[in-house]
């Protein structure tokens, strides 16, 4: 593991790219909607429950969700809806769940998802979450 020694931040690998900053969670849901709070804060919750080792990492335009490395990040809130992503290794396109999928990159396939409704984590997305935890948490 690296720690960046400007911000304090922890890596997997060695001089990570990434954006220096006191980036706060409050910060990214400053002025956003009472809805928008509750579909972040339960992926959020949903997302800790995969394991007590998940660390927020606020950053400049988003908020990942660490363990050994980011296996899922929020990108945008806003307009009534969340979008964000996880890392799979391979790409699950017979799923409707997905909006984008983009990769491989460095072996991971990146899977874009939007949503507007928190029961859009059904049995089939808790599925892609335990496995992107799971490849997420990988020893160094």
């Amino acid at each position: 593991m690296w720690t960046c020694p400007r911000c304090g931040k922890t890596f997997k690998n060695t001089s990570q790219s990434h954006s220096c900053g006191d980036y706060t969670e409050a910060a990214f849901l400053a002025g956003k909607t009472e809805k928008e709070i509750q579909l972040y804060e339960g992926l959020k919750h949903i997302l800790r429950g995969l394991g007590l080792d998940v660390r927020l990492s606020p950053a400049k335009t988003r908020i990942g969700f660490i363990t050994t490395v980011t296996f899922a990040a929020v990108n945008r809130l806003g307009h009534g809806k969340l979008c964000g992503h996880i890392l799979l290794r391979s790409a699950r396109t017979e799923s409707k769940k997905f909006i984008k999928i983009e990769g491989p990159m460095t072996g991971w396939y990146v899977h874009h998802f939007c949503f507007e409704d928190p029961n859009f984590f059904d049995d089939e997305m808790m599925v892609y979450l335990r496995e992107s935890y799971r490849l997420g948490s990988r020893p160094g």
